[in-house]
């Protein structure tokens, strides 16, 4: 009996160094977190506001929700490979500066208490969803200030735009309008908005993201 619970003692001693073999902790993974940009549509709630535009800006608070909803729903279930964080755009020079602080925000737009990375590791990335700027497929990171201000050349086609820690684009995932059916279709409508009145919409890449992550998490390659 003694030796029987001594080998069952020893297998679980040897499970567990395996399983924390496999399985680094956050801070040694090659991406150790991802950090999610969500709209708040200041710009365009402001000048509906300015406008006494009750009916639209109504319609732009309740699609603002449904984009916000589709995106942490597509994170939520389909990204497993380190842990997700959102912040909305309003707050991006505190992300440039990697004050994460009451800026941080879990899916459920709670703040963020417990960060399970060092804000101070530059091995997260920084994804949101809209236009990417111009980059070769070659090209690893997009350095050239003006490319950022020049649309000249902006690639063809919306989806998920992903930057390093210093919000420089390293690659993109894209679709184009007639991929919208085909999104909603293979994903569901759960993951997936376009509003009726405003050019705000979300379509799922959560998953591909996860997958390219695993894959080659030094060059996440820019693709359809």
């Amino acid at each position: 009996m003694k030796t029987s619970s001594l080998l069952l003692f020893i297998a679980l001693i040897f499970a567990s160094a395996i399983t924390n073999a496999k399985t680094p902790p956050p801070d040694n993974k090659p991406v150790v977190a991802v950090l999610v940009q969500l709209k708040a549509e200041k710009n365009r709630i402001e000048a509906l506001t300015r406008a006494h535009k009750k009916s639209l800006l109504e319609n732009v608070i309740i699609d603002r929700g449904e984009v916000i909803n589709a995106m942490t729903a597509d994170f939520t279930d389909h990204f497993s490979y380190c842990p997700v964080y959102y912040y909305m755009d309003t707050n991006v020079d505190a992300i440039q500066n990697k004050h994460f602080a009451n800026v941080l925000l879990n899916a459920d737009l709670t703040p963020a208490k417990n960060i399970a990375f060092n804000p101070e590791n530059d091995k997260y990335v920084v994804v949101y969803y809209g236009d990417p700027v111009k980059q070769s497929r070659d090209q690893s990171v997009v350095t050239d200030t003006m490319a950022y201000l020049n649309a000249d050349g902006k690639p063809e086609g919306r989806g998920l735009v992903i930057l390093n820690s210093n919000l420089q684009q390293i690659s993109f995932f894209y679709k184009f309008g007639y991929d919208d059916v085909f999104l909603k279709m293979k994903y569901g409508s759960k993951y997936c908005f376009s509003s009726k009145h405003f050019q705000m919409e979300y379509y799922p890449f959560a998953k591909k993201l996860n997958t390219a992550i695993k894959k080659h998490a030094d060059r996440i390659r820019i693709s359809k």
